[in-house]
């Protein structure tokens, strides 16, 4: 992508494709590029605040890590949030999947758990 970061060849004797590689746990931050677009985290909430979409996108998915390290105390209390939200005005994020495109915050975050923490503390308290 123009004026995408891309790292320079290395010289022969480092051997920093060790380093560099991918995972299965690593993640896609999309052809997004820093100050390309920003979007408003909170949308669907009294708040507005825009943060630039690559770094959304790197915030998002690097606390999807967080559910890899839940205790099972933290687990129970997780779920513990999951069970009491009943509507979307319930989750921070809610203006995710709004209709009519989607069928609202509290169906998605209640359909795909593992993007509660990614969606509530990379999106917004990350970058509020």
């Amino acid at each position: 992508a123009s004026g995408g970061f891309s790292c320079p060849t290395p010289p022969d004797d480092l051997i920093i494709a060790r380093i560099l590689v991918a995972t299965p746990r690593s993640f896609n931050i999309y052809p997004a590029q820093l100050g390309e677009r920003s979007e408003n985290a909170f949308k669907g909430t009294s708040e507005f605040y825009l943060g630039d979409l690559m770094l959304t996108v790197l915030r998002h998915e690097t606390s999807h890590q967080f559910d890899r390290l839940l205790t099972t105390r933290e687990l129970g209390l997780k779920e513990n949030i999951r069970s009491r939200c009943t509507v979307d005005d319930n989750w921070l994020r809610a203006g995710v999947a709004a209709p009519p495109q989607g069928s609202g915050a509290n169906a998605f975050f209640q359909a795909n758990a593992i993007e509660i923490l990614a969606s509530q503390v990379g999106n917004q308290y990350l970058l509020s």
